[in-house]
């Protein structure tokens, strides 16, 4: 509740140009040879601010949804990702080429996204390419990037190595709507 509170605030600031996301969607992949592991959150809060380019995403880590709810306990436990130690995952970051994307304009506008990634405790910078989609005052992010899990301090069991990839492929989809006071 919180993090709401704090994203609406810088809301009421930049309203005329701010975007807004309660439904922002973030998908982990991890592959390997003995299994696939996916987990998606339909519940990703994100804000978008067309004048400065400052974009921010805050992931609960709790609402990854998995195939099985075995993967789902154990992601959550203190070996990995100790959600109730960290439950929340942030991204603060911009678009850094923003002068080549016309948000008043319909179009699909290349991006790069430069910030800095805190997840476990731990921020990291990322930088990732990205799609903006204009379609009549919707505004479409998507981007796919790699993080390595020890980047994060998030340590694999050597039980389960073969089973949990060190490196794991993130994907972001998140439709923004104006923000209204």
């Amino acid at each position: 509740m919180i993090l709401l509170i704090v994203l609406m605030h810088h809301a009421s600031v930049f309203s005329q140009s701010l975007y807004f996301t309660r439904t922002g969607n973030i998908q982990f992949f991890s592959k390997t040879p003995l299994e696939d592991i996916k987990a998606n959150n339909k519940k990703v809060y994100s804000t978008l601010n067309t004048e400065t380019g400052a974009l921010q995403f805050l992931v609960q880590i709790k609402q990854f949804e998995f195939k099985y709810s075995a993967m789902r306990d154990h992601f959550n436990e203190a070996e990995y990702m100790d959600s109730k130690k960290y439950p929340v995952s942030e991204f603060k970051g911009k678009i850094t080429n923003l002068s080549s994307i016309d948000f008043k304009r319909n179009g699909i506008y290349p991006a790069t996204v430069d910030g800095e990634l805190t997840m476990h405790g731990v921020a990291q910078p990322v930088r990732a390419a990205a799609n903006i989609t204009i379609n009549d005052g919707q505004v479409v992010g998507a981007t796919t990037f790699s993080i390595r899990l020890e980047d994060y301090q998030i340590k694999v069991p050597k039980i389960v190595f073969k089973k949990i990839a060190e490196v794991v492929e993130v994907t972001v989809n998140s439709t923004y709507l104006p923000y209204k006071n």
